[in-house]
This record gives C-alpha cells, structure tokens and sequence, in this order.
C-alpha cells in the first residue's frame, strides 16, 4: 500500500502549506519543484514568517527550509545511522521528539519517510511503516544528574 505524504509545489502559497500541514496531522509539509524535494516547511516555520511580516499569500518557497536533512531508499541501514549521527539530527529535535524525514529516490522523488523518535536523552529510535530499524545512542551526554 502507498503512502500519501503531505507535499506541495514550491509555488503554492503559505496559506496552502498551512492546510496540508494541518490535513496530514504532522507538523511539516514536504515542498516539491516538478515533483523533486527541495525542502521543508515546519509549523514553527510558518508561525516564525507570519511574526516577521510574511503574508499567508506569499509563496511557500520563501519560507522553505531548503537544507532539510533527507535520506535516500537505497541506503543500508548502517549508512542511515551513520548519516544521522554524523549530521546532527539529534541536535534539530527543537522542542519536539520527533522528526520526519523524507526518504527520496535517486531522482529526487519522495518516495516515503522515516520518523525519528527522541526516546531518552541517550538515544534516538527511527522507524519506517511503523517497524523500528534502528535504536541510535546520543553520542555526549549519557544521563543527567540534578541536585538541589
């Protein structure tokens, strides 16, 4: 079964970014040029442009965040992680103890996505299709110890 991810053109406007991330329920919309990932747009991205005088009519590109991390469907599992680890995902967590990632074809083409669930402060979980592929330990700080 296909998954339909929530992704729209570049050219759509800001308002149409907020409909589509509020239809799909996950915070984040995929934007695409000609069918191809070019980046993405959070709910904190579209609240953070409205406070700095962006229009809901202004185009959706403008606000795109167009050095997303993604991954690509033919990557091993090994190479998921180390790309991961090694491109500070668990530093972009925010706020949230998720992320959505889209997993891309050699042309560009979202093809699906891995979620990436901040469990602990020591390690992250990513699953595909609801089945977890990988448990990944924080590197740095292993356990915080509060006292006062």
């Amino acid at each position: 079964m296909k998954r339909t991810l929530p992704s729209i053109s570049k050219n759509k406007t800001i308002k149409e970014a907020i409909n589509c991330i509020d239809q799909y329920g996950l915070g984040i919309v995929f934007i695409v040029n000609n069918q191809k990932f070019i980046g993405v747009v959070s709910d904190g991205d579209v609240r953070r442009a409205i406070l700095k005088g962006f229009n809901v009519d202004d185009a959706v590109e403008k606000i795109t965040n167009k050095k997303a991390v993604f991954i690509y469907e033919d990557w091993s599992k090994k190479k998921i992680e180390q790309y991961l680890s090694v491109n500070a995902v668990v530093n972009s967590f925010g706020r949230g103890n998720v992320l959505k990632i889209p997993v891309l074809d050699k042309k560009k083409h979202i093809k699906d996505a891995l979620y990436v669930y901040k469990k602990d402060t020591s390690r992250i979980e990513v699953y595909r299709h609801a089945e977890r592929i990988l448990k990944i330990p924080f590197p740095g700080i292993q356990r915080v110890l509060v006292i006062g």
